[in-house]
């Protein structure tokens, strides 16, 4: 189970993301992401199948050196798993510009014009499939 000081810091940071007023970066870990702010630095990483193969969402707290101060890891079994995982979701979300790409799908859906771009061939596809 999480602190209280961990759920307050969890609903004040999701809030804010879901208001658009937080810059979540990449860190250089696969499904992690910062958020540097004056006094320090957070990072929220989920990662599949950790040593005992369950899912878990990480939270480290870093001083204004960059020293690591603080950590917890809440697995998907544990109680508090769904806050933390809606969390990473949000953030996920927030720095991906999920809605916003889906609302501009919805913007071209609703004009009158032909919507997509034809390709020129196979070397001009850069999506992964």
């Amino acid at each position: 189970m999480i602190s209280d000081k961990y759920k307050e810091l969890i609903e004040r940071l999701s809030l804010k993301t879901e208001q658009k007023q937080i810059i979540w970066q990449k860190s250089s870990r696969d499904g992690e992401f910062k958020l540097q702010l004056g006094g320090g630095t957070l990072t929220v990483g989920k990662f599949e199948g950790d040593y005992n193969y369950k899912p878990s969402i990480s939270i480290i707290i870093y001083n204004d050196r960059g020293d690591k101060i603080d950590a917890i890891d809440v697995e998907d079994s544990m109680h508090d798993y769904l806050l933390v995982d809606e969390f990473y979701s949000s953030i996920r979300r927030s720095y991906f510009k999920v809605d916003e790409t889906i609302e501009s799908f919805f913007k071209e859906l609703n004009s009158d014009k032909v919507i997509g771009v034809e390709s020129k061939g196979p070397e001009d596809d850069d999506l992964p499939f």
